[in-house]
């Protein structure tokens, strides 16, 4: 696992209130019950400021699993 999927499960597992473990590549708003719309909105505005990137608003609505935000991270960090 790398720095950016270990500061993403923690972020998380803060926000959503669940273990880093129970969090993987399909961990959706389908699978963790607590993912509603202002966690959703906590969520975004914490990965934005750990990693400094801003998703526009098209964009966070269509961010709603782990695996669909992380790859945003690193595509927004690769400079693409």
């Amino acid at each position: 696992m790398d720095q950016i999927d270990t500061k993403l499960k923690t972020i998380f597992s803060e926000i959503f209130d669940i273990s880093p473990n129970e969090i993987n590549e399909s961990s959706s708003k389908k699978e963790i019950p607590t993912w509603d719309s202002i966690r959703h909105l906590n969520l975004i505005l914490e990965v934005e400021s750990a990693f400094k990137v801003c998703f526009t608003p098209e964009q966070i609505i269509t961010l709603q699993k782990y695996s669909d935000i992380r790859d945003a991270v690193k595509k927004y960090l690769s400079g693409n």
